[in-house]
Parts: C-alpha cells; structure tokens; sequence
C-alpha cells in the first residue's frame, strides 16, 4: 500500500513538472508568434537604433540601471558587426527615474540622432560609490546633455524636452513601457532577433552569435 502511494505521489509530481513545462514553453512560442507579427511595426519604428538593414534586426529590452542589461551592452551589443540594426526599447521599470532616464534618450535621439550612441553609452555605463543605490538625477542627466558637443538651441531644446511631461520624448517612453508589458517582459535584457525570442543568454559575442545563427538572414 505505501509502495503505491508513493508510486502515486511521484506520478503527480512528474505530471505537474510535465504541464509547468509545457506551459513556460507555450509562452516562449507565444511571445516569439506576436513580436513576429505586430512588435516592429507597432512599437520600435520611434525607437532608438544603432545601424540600419532591412534584414536583420535585433530588438533589445533595457533599463539604463540594469546591471544585466549594461553586461550585455559592453560585452555584445556594443561590439555587433555592421549589418545589424539594434533597436533599444528601455521599459523603464527599475524606478521613477529610469522612466526620465528613458525620456532624455528619447529626446537625444530626436535632436541630435547623431550623438545617441555616446550618450547611451554614458548612461548606460553609470556607476556609484559604496554600492549606493544608482539614481538618475537630471543633474546627472543634464550633465551628460552637456558633453555631447551640441550648440546651446540643441541642448536647451534636449532638456526642455526630458522634463516636459507632454513631450513627444514621454509619448515615446511611455510606448517603450506599453511594448513591454504587451510583450509581458518580466526581466531586462530580453532579446528578440528578427521576431525570434533568444532564450539562451550569452555571456560573450561569440556565444551570442552563435545563439542567434538560425535567425539570421
């Protein structure tokens, strides 16, 4: 009788391992069936991008206090050959001013596109001291504005922007936070390669390449 029960009991626990499974994977296929057919179209055209191809496209969730997500950025993204569009969607979910944070990229890439790559870079790559809590002040930010070399109409219109509330810079960080929660992103970096969500991470840019081989045209 015990012989069964236990028989019973390991049955059920399999059984409930089984649908778990099956259920985190329907999910992942679910993801990857609706980026394919609304993500770009719906939600990236405004975003930020490095490079441009009609081919191939990666689309990367962050958040600039993402230490996961500045890991991915210095070791992979950063150093991705030419011929690859890279598409940053910052859903800005660590803190109030991440979202501001999100809204001065959005206004650097509108006034001065140019200069995006240097200043993601700079906030991307924000540091504290004594493992103090990284927030982004608009002093920090402002400061950053500053070293990008633009003329004083550019920087003031740049600023202007991030702290307006109404600004097309917030429409545009709102709708970064609107892809992650249609895209239900519960962690950053999360990574999709021409409509292919990457479930393997990657820790280097060879291993990176290797994981998005298939989807590459």
């Amino acid at each position: 009788m015990k012989k069964i029960s236990i028989f019973l009991i390991l049955f059920i626990f399999c059984t409930i391992l089984v649908v778990l499974f099956r259920h985190n994977s329907e999910k992942e296929d679910e993801k990857e069936i609706f980026f394919s057919k609304n993500l770009e179209e719906k939600y990236t055209l405004h975003s930020p991008k490095l490079g441009n191809s009609s081919k191939n496209k990666i689309i990367v969730f962050e958040d600039f206090k993402c230490p996961h997500c500045r890991t991915l950025y210095n070791n992979i993204i950063k150093k991705i050959d030419d011929g690859i569009e890279v598409r940053y969607v910052n859903i800005a979910f660590l803190g109030k001013d991440s979202f501001v944070a999100s809204k001065a990229s959005h206004a650097v890439y509108i006034y001065a596109p140019e200069k995006f790559p240097a200043f993601h870079d700079a906030m991307m790559n924000q540091h504290t001291n004594n493992n103090q809590r990284l927030q982004f002040t608009e002093k920090i930010i402002d400061y950053e504005i500053d070293k990008l070399s633009l003329d004083k109409y550019k920087i003031d219109k740049i600023k202007s922007t991030y702290k307006s509330k109404n600004s097309i810079a917030s429409k545009y960080a709102n709708k970064d936070i609107k892809a992650g929660e249609a895209m239900k992103v519960s962690s950053v970096p999360t990574i999709y390669v021409n409509g292919h969500y990457i479930k393997n991470k990657s820790s280097n840019l060879k291993e990176f390449k290797k994981n998005i081989s298939p989807y590459i045209k």
